[in-house]
């Protein structure tokens, strides 16, 4: 089993070289990536009363890593006369050097302890009146430890560390950190930063629960790579995520700005007073949110990503995820700015379900997306707080839209306010039946839309609204309300307009 170290020498009694080999379970030791002679303890040029290092190596202990250079020496104390002694030689927590603690001289001669906060790189046998030191006397006690290991966190104390945050803290850049079932407290504000972490559970019964009372504009935010699943998150109804985000994708605005790699799967939510994801100054790109279902209503957006000016936002999927919402706002918006600079999104298989909306409540909005599939999708409204809008796209081109359900739209079900090349069939969309003003489907602006086979009920308005060019609008069931074509060049037949 691969639990992220390797010893050099396992077979060493003496208690401090235990003692490293223990403190690798804590992924304490020297980086596998500088090779097999990292750190290794060899004698001087010139044979005398000290040691050097072959090669470089860098040690991490905590998290903290520190690179002592090649040929570091270090003077090793005067032999006794008639005794034989062990020195340790060791690293220190953040350390560029070496450091030496000298044995006591007997006749059965034991090495000294090795100090708290140490990585140990040899035992040297300083012989009875000795004048110098040759690699015969150096026992090399070097553990090297994975770039990418595994973090366990048990608040049991059964782990590695007991606190998660701790263990973020101290994890490198392409870690796991698995969280053993029980309550992980978060408090306050976690920046993860660039470390590319899979944190993951063992199920529901692993939570990630905010502290109560605590105010502060994220939990963790992330600026590039980062994967969390199979575990539950508890917002606590705390005022940490009533203002701000549990995950923030965070970036400075500027242009090229992206967020990559961000995995979120099997997730369950609840107490949630924020957004679970927002993107602040940054676009996205292999970005994947699947099965992830909230517990109770979730008051707040669930996915809000809006990249500023020339962010790509690409290669993008939420899918499987089931979702309570009680609020008057988008459960899933995904935004790129500027033209040409998102494509290739996937919104398909979640089920979304507002307890209360309102004017602004969209269940998917889509801005600037070139190449995009919304398929099998259900959204349903409370009768007395209905949704706005199923589906809004603007700005974008090529698109599917197949297999959707909507029911209690009290605007339109699917809003087509500037897409060309979308193709909308098979959907299922039903109004609210009173509203002065709704459409099944409305195509204001974008041309070359196919739309087909779309079961319309209960739309005030119009089933279908066009007012863009060169459509082909045929087979529908649009419910009493009919096709209202103010386009040139459409085809509009065979649809059935019996109420």
């Amino acid at each position: 089993m691969n639990e992220g170290f390797s010893p050099v020498n396992a077979d060493i009694a003496f208690a401090p070289a235990i003692a490293n080999l223990a403190q690798t379970t804590r992924r304490w030791g020297i980086l596998e990536t500088g090779g097999d002679d990292s750190g290794k303890l060899i004698e001087a040029a010139s044979p005398g009363m000290s040691v050097k290092t072959s090669a470089a190596c860098v040690v991490r202990i905590e998290g903290v890593e520190s690179t002592v250079a090649a040929a570091a020496s270090i003077a090793i104390d005067a032999a006794h006369g008639s005794l034989a002694r062990y020195d340790i030689v060791f690293v220190t927590k953040g350390a560029t050097s070496l450091s030496e603690t000298a044995g006591t001289a007997a006749a059965t001669p034991v090495p000294p302890e090795l100090p708290d906060n140490a990585v140990l790189l040899g035992i040297v046998t300083v012989g009875a009146a000795a004048s110098s030191i040759t690699n015969s006397n150096v026992t090399d006690t070097r553990q090297f430890v994975k770039v990418s290991s595994r973090i366990t966190v048990d608040p049991n104390g059964g782990g590695d560390y007991t606190s998660l945050v701790t263990a973020i803290g101290a994890a490198v850049d392409g870690d796991s950190i698995k969280c053993l079932a029980g309550t992980h407290s978060v408090a306050g504000a976690t920046a993860i930063g660039a470390k590319d972490l899979d944190i993951y559970g063992e199920g529901r019964n692993t939570i990630i629960k905010t502290a109560n009372s605590v105010s502060s504009a994220y939990i963790f935010r992330l600026t590039d790579g980062f994967s969390l699943r199979n575990l539950t998150i508890d917002g606590n109804e705390s005022s940490a995520t009533g203002g701000g985000e549990f995950l923030q994708l965070y970036g400075d605005g500027s242009a090229g700005t992206t967020v990559n790699d961000i995995h979120i799967k099997d997730v369950w939510l609840t107490n949630l007073e924020g957004e679970f994801i927002v993107g602040t100054g940054t676009g996205t790109t292999n970005f994947t949110v699947e099965r992830v279902r909230t517990m109770d209503n979730h008051s707040a957006s669930f996915i809000d990503i809006s990249a500023p000016a020339d962010c790509f936002m690409n290669e993008i999927a939420i899918r499987d995820c089931s979702l309570q919402l009680a609020v008057n706002d988008q459960c899933i918006r995904l935004q790129a700015l500027t033209a040409g600079y998102g494509a290739n999104w996937q919104i398909t298989g979640n089920r979304i379900e507002y307890a209360t909306g309102g004017a602004a409540a969209t269940a998917i909005d889509i801005d600037e997306c070139t190449f995009g599939i919304v398929a099998n999708n259900i959204a349903t409204s409370a009768a007395t707080a209905r949704l706005d809008e199923f589906l809004k796209i603007d700005d974008s081109d090529f698109f599917t839209i197949t297999g959707n359900i909507c029911k209690y739209a009290t605007y339109a079900g699917i809003l087509i306010t500037d897409c060309s090349n979308a193709t909308i069939t098979g959907n299922s969309l039903h109004g609210d039946g009173g509203s002065a003003t709704a459409y099944g489907i409305s195509l204001s602006a974008g041309d070359r839309c196919v739309v087909t086979g779309n079961h319309i009920d209960a739309f005030y308005t119009d089933a279908i609204f066009v007012a863009s060019d060169k459509n082909v609008i045929v087979g529908n069931y649009t419910g009493g309300t009919g096709v209202q074509d103010n386009g040139t060049g459409n085809h509009v037949a065979e649809n059935l307009d019996t109420a």
